[in-house]
């Protein structure tokens, strides 16, 4: 691989609502920003190709409104093929805007290099118009993005600048096992340190497993 230096792109996505849910709580309990594996979902859905994967490496909390609660009807399977109803609540996110950091890393050959770049360009020229292979979600299926822009950074006027808050432990990342055509097992479940600074979390900390 040639040793040229990898470009950072900064993406800028906002909706309505949100729900990052944590997989701690028993309902639906969102996170203040998408973990790593939603921010990779939402570029994934702007631009897929198996000759390149995204490196995240921080997510700056632009904007984001009050919490909302619904509550929903839901079932539990039982033996002898019974289910038990159960009310369930979720709690989302208003009003949110968020900055991704990340690179585009090239799993290809030397001799593929220019077709990388062409890869960026092709993200870009996607964001641009507006383009995406799915809907953009903002964690459940209910709440997609109403907008998706590149910048050139993070933003100095965020409504986050100069806050830090610790998190604690936080889903970073799920592994999979594909174990057949049609169905995929969960691995291991990937954890990290969650801290906000100046605004901003950082994922290129140390991740452990359960």
């Amino acid at each position: 691989m040639k040793q040229e230096k990898r470009e950072n792109l900064f993406l800028k996505v906002s909706g309505p609502r949100a729900c990052f849910s944590n997989p701690q709580c028993i309902n639906d309990c969102s996170y203040d920003f998408p973990p790593y594996s939603a921010c990779r979902g939402i570029l994934e859905s702007i631009y897929w190709k198996p000759q390149v994967q995204y490196n995240i490496d921080s997510i700056q909390i632009v904007k984001m409104g009050y919490r909302e609660s619904i509550s929903w009807s839901g079932q539990k399977s039982l033996c002898n093929y019974q289910t038990e109803r159960l009310q369930l609540i979720t709690t989302f996110l208003t009003d949110v805007s968020y900055i991704i950091k990340f690179r585009i890393i090239p799993l290809v050959s030397s001799e593929q290099f220019d077709a990388y770049k062409k890869n960026i360009e092709i993200f870009k020229r996607r964001v641009r118009k507006g383009q995406s292979f799915r809907p953009v979600l903002l964690g459940k299926t209910e709440f997609i993005a109403t907008e998706f822009t590149l910048t050139d950074g993070f933003e100095k006027n965020s409504a986050f600048r100069g806050m830090t808050k610790k998190y604690g432990p936080m889903l970073h990342h799920i592994e999979y096992d594909d174990e057949s055509q049609y169905q995929f097992k969960m691995k291991k479940a990937y954890w990290f340190n969650a801290e906000m600074i100046d605004g901003i979390v950082s994922f290129e900390g140390e991740t452990y497993h359960a």
